[in-house]
């Protein structure tokens, strides 16, 4: 069912009726957008998936629907976890409500453990499936929540941007040999975005000493090829918000923006949370793969 937000927000029959089919476990609530992320990461049928940032828990609806043999749920935060719990057992859906497939977990994304042993008899050890659904500043919702953009900082992606490197790396050395990660934002700053793409790829690099050993996939040809979507960038400007004094007498002063081109630049001028990660790859460097790679991403409003 699409639905504008506005009309689902306006009360009547219909709002009611979508109330009772959430609170019964027969219907989910969730952007178009917020959808894609699943059936990017291509499924298989018994396949064991990780979702590292789970909760509200819609995302594990949909790996378990399309086929995941057992889904490892986590979130960082016991509440969300046992909200999520209460959201999948109450659901009527064939086959979430199937406890034996689901495993909770709560612990910080970027310490998840590895599996000791493999899933199945024959196999390698690891997750066949990993997304990284990552907490983020959210800028990327500004349509269907104008208040964004007016509260919108630089500072928040900036702050983010470790931890969200941080849980999309481990994400990827949880899979097992050939599997493959989805990581996805709601937000449309590069630092949050391409910005971690490269420092997975970096990371990779320096610790297999190999160029090969991730690699970023384009779009499937074949996945909504109707679908409205921009590559990935590879270049960006990173800024910090300043206050400026302002002229009038409201007492009120203006914030406005400081863009640094270089890490070196943002240190001197004592920028919070620095780190070389937050610029692009340059193309005249060996980051020059990393670059070209980052074009394979995708964008979407």
């Amino acid at each position: 069912l699409a639905c504008p937000r506005a009309v689902l927000s306006a009360g009547g029959a219909l709002h009611a009726a979508c109330v009772a089919a959430v609170s019964a476990g027969g219907a989910v609530r969730q952007e178009a957008v917020a959808r894609l992320p699943v059936p990017a990461l291509g499924v298989r049928a018994g396949d064991v998936c990780l979702d590292l940032c789970a909760s509200p828990g819609t995302k594990t609806m949909q790996l378990l629907e399309d086929g995941a043999a057992a889904v490892f749920a986590n979130d960082a935060h016991v509440g969300r976890a046992e909200a999520m719990g209460a959201a999948l057992a109450r659901h009527g859906r064939d086959g979430i409500a199937d406890a034996s497939r689901v495993v909770l977990t709560v612990g910080p994304g970027e310490t998840f453990p590895a599996p000791a042993a493999p899933f199945r008899a024959g196999a390698r050890i690891g997750f066949d499936r990993v997304l990284a659904d990552v907490p983020c500043s959210g800028d990327g919702t500004c349509r269907k929540d104008p208040g964004v953009l007016p509260r919108w900082t630089p500072g928040v992606g900036n702050a983010l941007h470790a931890v969200q490197a941080d849980i999309a790396y481990r994400g990827m050395q949880l899979l097992a040999p050939g599997g493959t990660m989805v990581y996805s934002t709601c937000s449309l700053n590069p630092v949050e975005d391409e910005a971690v793409v490269a420092e997975v790829l970096r990371r990779a690099r320096e610790e297999t000493g190999r160029d090969d050993a991730v690699a970023v996939l384009p779009w499937p040809t074949d996945l909504f090829p109707g679908l409205v979507r921009r590559e990935g960038a590879a270049a960006w400007r990173v800024a910090d918000h300043a206050e400026r004094d302002d002229d009038d007498d409201d007492g009120e002063d203006e914030v406005g923006l400081r863009w640094f081109d270089t890490c070196e630049d943002a240190v001197a001028a004592r920028m919070e949370h620095a780190v070389p990660s937050l610029w692009p790859p340059r193309n005249d460097t060996d980051e020059a793969s990393v670059a070209n790679s980052l074009r394979r991403c995708s964008r979407f409003l």
